[in-house]
């Protein structure tokens, strides 16, 4: 069997194919990330996601080569009927599939450098919609079982089965460390593990007995305005039942802290410990009023924990946003409360 000349060339089928394949690769890793190392793969920065993007690359290098030495194709390939053989027929060696997975990236993508791979992906279109031969396949031909249109919907139900269980990972991540009744040490553990998870980086941790220890990077500046507020328990019978704090300016001419990460991870690490639904609705809407009302008094009542905060203030002026803003006419005075139990 001679495929040599056979190469199909359905530009668009091979595009989706192609970038499938790429996309569970990335899924892959952002779902080791997340559950492995506790990253937060909704909220990835550019560095986080430029890590990704080649890990994702370097992932599709080998995972390729294998799949088609063992079964002709790829899980994209496979959705829209595509199968890659060598010229007689035969299905490639992994070392052939590892060439040729290497030019695709190489001289197709362009190893998915940003712009540079929407120009490599022009030229490999216009290549295949004219019938030549693209580079890496010369030595290969890939061929084209059927046209079914459920081909395509297979395809769009792939793309979104992934990332439905990317969110379910993402879900999965953001779970408490301790779950149920937790000690002092167990909040502590849940609420420094939140910290990391959002990025939050104040240069101080919780130790075990929940109270703040100077972690600081001595290559970082930390600017953050204010002290932490100290945390006060209440323990019965070794397990924790509530916490509370307070904080207070008077004649000093200074936008007072909001703490609404203090009041967020708190709820994420003692409230979300509580049994309720995986998706933890409940709490987002917890944490949603407590950012709706970062300078006002609030009430809430979320899991069976009532989340109290008392704000009371003179010399500032609300204008609705995060801060607290001297008005200049009078003595400022601010105190802040907050508990939950």
């Amino acid at each position: 069997m001679d495929l040599a000349n056979e190469n199909v060339r359905a530009p668009w089928r091979r595009f989706f194919a192609r970038n499938l394949d790429l996309f569970l690769c990335s899924a892959l890793w952002a779902g080791s990330l997340a559950l492995c190392f506790g990253v937060n793969i909704t909220a990835l920065d550019k560095g986080d996601q430029l890590l990704l993007d080649v890990m994702s690359v370097s992932l599709m290098l080998f995972l390729e080569p294998a799949c088609l030495a063992l079964f002709g194709t790829t899980p994209g390939k496979a959705a829209l009927g595509l199968c890659v053989l060598s010229c007689d027929g035969q299905r490639l060696h992994y070392s052939e599939g590892l060439a040729r997975t290497w030019k695709v990236l190489l001289y197709g993508m362009a190893l998915n450098i940003p712009f540079l791979n929407l120009y490599r992906f022009w030229k490999s279109y216009r290549t295949c919609a004219a019938g030549e031969t693209p580079g890496w396949e010369w030595d290969s031909a890939q061929t084209l079982k059927d046209e079914k249109l459920w081909r395509a919907a297979a395809c769009v139900g792939v793309f979104a089965f992934g990332i439905f269980l990317l969110l379910c990972v993402a879900l999965v991540a953001e779970q408490p460390v301790n779950r149920g009744k937790v000690s002092v040490a167990q909040f502590a553990e849940n609420y420094d593990r939140y910290m990391d998870y959002y990025g939050i980086d104040n240069g101080r941790r919780l130790n075990d007995a929940g109270a703040w220890v100077e972690q600081q990077d001595p290559n970082v500046y930390y600017c953050n305005g204010y002290e932490e507020p100290a945390y006060s328990y209440t323990v019965k019978n070794g397990v924790m039942t509530g916490l509370s704090f307070t904080s207070e300016l008077h004649g000093k001419k200074l936008m007072p802290p909001n703490y609404q990460d203090e009041m967020t991870t708190c709820v994420l690490a003692f409230a979300r410990a509580r049994p309720g639904r995986f998706y933890a609705q409940d709490i987002r809407d917890a944490i949603q009023k407590i950012n709706d009302t970062p300078n006002e008094s609030f009430t809430y009542n979320v899991r069976g924990v009532t989340l109290r905060c008392e704000v009371k203030y003179n010399g500032f002026a609300n204008y609705g946003g995060d801060s607290l803003v001297p008005d200049g006419d009078g003595e400022e005075d601010w105190s802040f409360r907050f508990w939950m139990a």
